[in-house]
């Protein structure tokens, strides 16, 4: 009987240390830079254009094996239409990802913003626990500052491509009228006391687009996160509950008879 619990105990030290050897390996494999960082911006008749967040030489990025962060500040374009005072965002093979931003629009139109950010993850799954967040602070300059959806979500949460979670969804509106005032709304999922929602696998990559118009003259600060875990199968779950019961039984009959009374 000791022979087989020692048996068992054995291989189940050696699938642990192979599990943990598979976790280290993803870890060390993931992502250490954004696959991709934009602004779409459409000022109308003005025009419209898309700033390359990464592939600016105002964009400073710091990265490591797991993770990393990237920051933009006054930012003018040419045309002068719009201000990036601060874009931000970090991400971490954890995973989660930031998307934040604050923007002025310089324009005499609305002027629409779409900002995607997309950060690459190692495999994790086959289901994952969701949970996000947005906060948005719109700031009036002149006259009465509008903030709306654009005919989308303000905040949408992608995994691999694909919409999983929206906050903000049309018709969202949010308006601020005395002058030089600020207000201030924020929505979330998944957070406490709320329980973190299933999603999809992940394969290759999470994301956050942020899309919303401005009116002419004022600012808008927006800050969000998306986060994911790795929920194992029920079986998983089951056979590991089990090893654990069956180390614990053989750690016991191997102890001194004396120790187990």
């Amino acid at each position: 009987m000791l022979m087989r619990f020692g048996l068992l105990r054995s291989r189940l030290l050696t699938a642990s240390l192979a599990l943990g050897a598979t976790w280290l390996l993803a870890l060390s494999s993931s992502a250490t830079s954004l696959t991709g960082a934009s602004l779409f911006w459409d000022a109308g008749t003005l025009g419209n254009g898309t700033l390359n967040l990464l592939g600016n030489a105002a964009t400073s990025c710091t990265s490591d094996p797991v993770g990393g962060s990237c920051s933009l500040s006054s930012f003018t374009p040419l045309n002068g239409f719009y201000t990036v005072n601060s874009w931000t965002s970090s991400w971490d093979s954890e995973p989660f990802v930031t998307n934040n931003l604050n923007v002025t629009n310089n324009s005499a139109n609305p002027l629409t913003f779409d900002v995607i950010v997309t950060a690459p993850v190692a495999l994790t799954g086959p289901q994952t626990a969701m949970s996000g967040s947005i906060g948005i602070t719109l700031t009036n300059t002149t006259g009465t500052a509008v903030l709306t959806d654009a005919g989308a979500s303000v905040y949408r949460a992608l995994i691999d491509g694909s919409v999983v979670r929206t906050l903000f969804d049309p018709t969202y509106t949010q308006t601020c009228t005395p002058p030089f005032c600020t207000i201030t709304q924020n929505a979330d999922f998944g957070v406490l006391p709320n329980p973190p929602e299933t999603g999809p696998q992940a394969n290759t990559d999470i994301a956050i687009r942020l899309r919303f118009s401005l009116s002419p003259g004022d600012s808008a600060s927006i800050t969000s996160v998306f986060n994911i875990d790795a929920v194992p199968e029920p079986a998983t779950g089951a056979l590991l509950g089990l090893g654990l019961v069956a180390l614990a039984a053989a750690r016991r009959l191997a102890r001194p008879r004396a120790q187990r009374r």
